[in-house]
Order: structure tokens, then C-alpha cells, then sequence
């Protein structure tokens, strides 16, 4: 059982013991001493754990252990009225840094936002997976349907692509092939060709 708890802000967050510990300083208290103070964690121990460490400016509640400790705990952080707020929504559970990286929970799907605007969102309320990027390329998976809203390239430069299908259907204009094209059997409607080769099977 803690002896006193108070809020105080973060004024240094380089640890001169590396030990991962803040400076606070007691809000509202008229000669208030600076102190390190270590952080409280859902999770944490020896090389592994949860880090989350406040940032200089922010108000935390701290807590001493007895009335002679000199060294607090820092239980959480304190949003101020003057706080924007990360999410308004109470049924929607998100991270959020500084800098605008944004993770977001909800019942139906988990969302990855960057701040540049590269998206990543995993959707159960209907099956798709939706990932996309700050040009506005857009990859979809939804329900055995890819979508692709940009161009897309796909290199095997050291390895063979292998595609193993009952059927594959392709419908475009004009399909291009660089190189030798091989198969055990062709057919086709009409074949143009500027060349051809004597045997069974030539085009003309």
C-alpha cells in the first residue's frame, strides 16, 4: 500500500544509471524537489516487457511507498483538460505516439496507421485484409479475391515462380512474353506471328 500519491511532471527522461527511470516534479507544490522515479509497467522483467516511457511535458500520478522513500513510482500518465484526445469513441482501444503512428483496436478489426499513411487493417466484420500505402497503392484480400488498385510487379530473380492452379484465366488486351514461351499443348482461336519454325506445331 502506497503512503502518498500526487501527480508530477516529467521534466528528464535520460536516466544517468540507465535504469529507465524519469525525473519528475510535484505539480502544485510550492518548493517541490525533483526526483527519478521508476516507471510501473503491466509487464516487465530482466531483458524483456512492455516500454513505455513518458515523454518530458507529460502529467503522471506518482506514488511513494512510505512516508521516508526517496525514490517514487510513476503508476500512469494524466491527460490534462487541454489534451487532445487520441480517441473519442470509449468502445474503440488505441496507441498512439507522438509523432502520429497509430495502432487501433476495436470489436470488428485492428487497424496500423503510419503518419506518412501507409495502412494495414484486419476486418472481421467481412473477411478482408486491406493494406496500402502513402502513393495510394491499394492490395486487398477479401472473401478469395485479391484487389489490386496500382500496378504491380512480381520478381523472382534467383528462384522459379510457379503458379499451380485447375485453371487459370487471363483477360487483358495484349499479354507479353519476353523469352522462350514452352507448353505441352496451345490452343488458340487465331495466331499471328512474324516468325515461325518447321515442325508440328509451327505459327504462321
Amino acid at each position: 500500500m502506497y503512503e502518498s500519491i500526487g501527480s508530477a511532471e516529467v521534466i528528464d527522461v535520460e536516466d544517468p544509471q540507465g535504469r529507465g527511470r524519469v525525473q519528475v516534479l510535484p505539480v502544485g507544490v510550492a518548493g517541490g524537489i525533483a526526483r527519478w522515479a521508476r516507471v510501473s509497467t503491466p509487464y516487465s522483467g530482466n531483458g524483456y516487457g512492455m516500454f513505455f516511457t513518458p515523454e518530458v511535458g507529460d502529467e503522471v500520478l506518482v506514488a511513494f511507498a512510505t512516508a521516508t522513500s526517496s525514490e517514487p513510482v510513476v503508476l500512469g500518465s494524466l491527460s490534462r483538460a487541454s489534451d487532445a484526445r487520441v480517441e473519442s469513441d470509449p468502445e474503440v482501444k488505441s496507441l498512439k505516439t507522438k509523432a502520429g503512428h497509430e495502432l487501433v483496436f476495436s470489436d470488428q478489426k485492428v487497424e496500423l496507421k503510419t503518419a506518412s499513411g501507409h495502412y494495414l487493417s484486419l476486418d472481421d466484420s467481412d473477411g478482408s485484409v486491406t493494406l496500402s500505402s502513402e502513393q495510394g497503392d491499394l492490395i486487398k484480400l477479401d472473401r478469395g479475391t485479391i484487389q489490386l488498385e496500382a500496378g504491380i510487379k512480381i520478381e523472382a530473380r534467383s528462384s522459379t515462380l510457379e503458379i499451380d492452379a485447375a485453371n487459370i484465366s487471363v483477360n487483358a488486351p495484349v499479354v507479353q512474353f519476353s523469352g522462350v514461351l514452352q507448353c505441352d499443348s496451345l490452343l488458340a482461336s487465331s495466331v499471328v506471328s512474324a516468325n515461325y519454325s518447321p515442325g508440328v506445331g509451327n505459327l504462321k
